[in-house]
């Protein structure tokens, strides 16, 4: 009898300290403003009971963490999203430009500059008009260093003629021509179902995507692609 007594004298001492611990976290006064320097949300005394809150400025850059990880701008996700960095190099075959032939990295050439790139599934009238409305935008921001490129993912038979014949009859200048594998560079996720996927980033870091499933891309859209550019260069 004693030793059951004892027993229960103890687990009542354990079931008080836990309420008190309870009664000391729902009790702690809440700070008085977020921008405070003392607005480190307060615990209770025994320091592995409770866990600290999130203050609303943590709230609200998760938030915004969030919106700037938003899918493609155009219903559904292909190549990095907007606020997230450039995955880093591929080597594609090289159609036009200074490596026209070979497999060069054209994410090296562009550096940190502002690029826009194109990944496109075949050759068409509306690739070919995006294409050419992104290489006029390449000339006019020449002096901010703006780069292009397209990159053609496909196995299809005589495409690199057909690039060669785009980009004389688009008179293409600055935006290079390239191919890779249907999956593209595997680290950018470009998905399957996308016909057209459009970055536009500086520093490395995406601050537009633009994404169109198979006979999506009107002329709207390329006006609103190229539109975007200009947050990827400084305003003059």
């Amino acid at each position: 009898m004693k030793f059951r007594y004892g027993w229960l004298l103890v687990m009542s001492g354990v079931m008080l300290t836990l309420t008190g611990c309870h009664q000391s976290c729902s009790n702690t006064p809440a700070p008085s403003s977020p921008s405070s320097s003392s607005t480190s949300s307060a615990s209770c005394e025994t320091e592995d009971c409770c866990t600290e809150a999130p203050s609303r400025a943590e709230i609200l850059a998760k938030s915004q963490n969030t919106e700037d990880s938003a899918p493609a701008q155009d219903g559904f996700q292909s190549g990095p999203a907007v606020g997230e960095d450039v995955p880093g190099p591929f080597h594609p075959l090289n159609v036009t430009g200074e490596h026209a032939g070979k497999t060069a990295c054209l994410y090296c050439a562009n550096g940190g500059n502002p690029v826009a790139v194109v990944f496109a599934r075949e050759v068409n009238p509306t690739v070919a008009t995006l294409l050419k409305k992104l290489d006029e935008a390449t000339i006019k921001n020449g002096s901010q260093n703006m780069g292009s490129y397209a990159v053609f993912c496909s196995d299809q038979k005589g495409l690199a003629e057909q690039l060669k014949d785009m980009a004389g009859k688009q008179k293409l200048q600055k935006l290079v021509l390239s191919i890779d594998n249907p999956a593209g560079p595997k680290s950018y996720e470009i998905a399957k179902d996308a016909e057209v996927t459009v970055l536009l980033y500086t520093e490395f870091n995406v601050k537009a995507n633009h994404a169109f499933k198979k006979g999506e891309l009107a002329a709207k859209d390329i006006d609103r692609v190229v539109a975007d550019v200009s947050k990827i260069v400084s305003a003059k």
